[in-house]
């Protein structure tokens, strides 16, 4: 196009123009995508923060789970034995657990979830009632200390002393209305032993896949120490070497 007779070459301009707006368009998408970029990654670093301490977290609950399960299952179970041993026809009066050792432990319903994405169905699956279970179980604790408690004081003040403890004459003529509440806090502890011996396993495969699924999360190799249900202290490594190689 020819320059008008002031001399402005309109095509020129015009071109020059469109290659300006161009200019700006790619400019502004590129700037869209980089900015986008840049939020997509800091909130894919926000949630890894965030399941990750959740993994943290409930790791520490389950843990702490397990620990509690360990103990009061072995107390009850050498109370038993020790009963057996003796020929002590009740087991109530070699088992003191005290109740108030142990706190209660909830999953928050986000923690669950953030641990789950890390973990996989089958932890979320194993722990979803295990804090109500052991909570459950802290209340049987609580039964028993306190009924125990009244019935040892009514035993302990007819017992012969000896030492570590009393001689006890269970056919005493005093006892007899109490049989039913002794064999009642013995049927007690079975269920105390046998409540430990379901969630014991639950707990200490929910310690190690949520420590294994936290390594595979952050591509990140660690270990723990956990004793395992026979009692024997094992470590146990986030990945596997094929995994830790990559």
């Amino acid at each position: 196009m020819p320059a008008d007779d002031h001399g402005f070459d309109y095509l020129n301009m015009a071109v020059s123009g469109g290659v300006g707006l161009m200019g700006a368009v790619i400019g502004a998408v590129l700037g869209y995508h980089l900015t986008k970029k840049t939020q997509d990654a800091a909130r894919e670093r926000d949630e890894r923060d965030k399941a990750a301490f959740a993994s943290f977290v409930m790791g520490q609950k389950i843990g702490r789970i397990y620990s509690c399960l360990t103990v009061i299952n072995e107390t009850f179970v050498d109370a038993s034995m020790k009963s057996a041993a003796e020929s002590q026809p009740y087991v109530f009066i070699n088992a003191m657990p005290a109740a108030n050792s142990f706190e209660r432990v909830h999953f928050g319903p986000d923690e669950l979830w953030r641990a789950g994405r890390i973990a996989d169905l089958a932890f979320i699956n194993g722990v979803t009632l295990l804090d109500e279970h052991f909570n459950g179980l802290i209340s049987m604790l609580e039964r028993y200390e306190r009924e125990r408690t009244a019935l040892v004081e009514k035993v302990a003040a007819v017992g012969t002393p000896i030492a570590g403890g009393f001689q006890i004459d269970w056919n005493r003529a005093e006892f007899k209305q109490d049989v039913p509440k002794f064999e009642a806090l013995d049927r007690l502890i079975v269920s105390i032993i046998e409540a430990s011996e379901r969630d014991r396993p639950i707990a200490h495969k929910a310690i190690i896949d949520l420590h294994k699924g936290t390594g595979r999360y952050l591509k990140k190799q660690n270990r723990i120490e956990l004793t395992n249900l026979d009692g024997v202290p094992e470590t146990i490594f986030a990945l596997d070497d094929e995994a830790a190689a990559k």
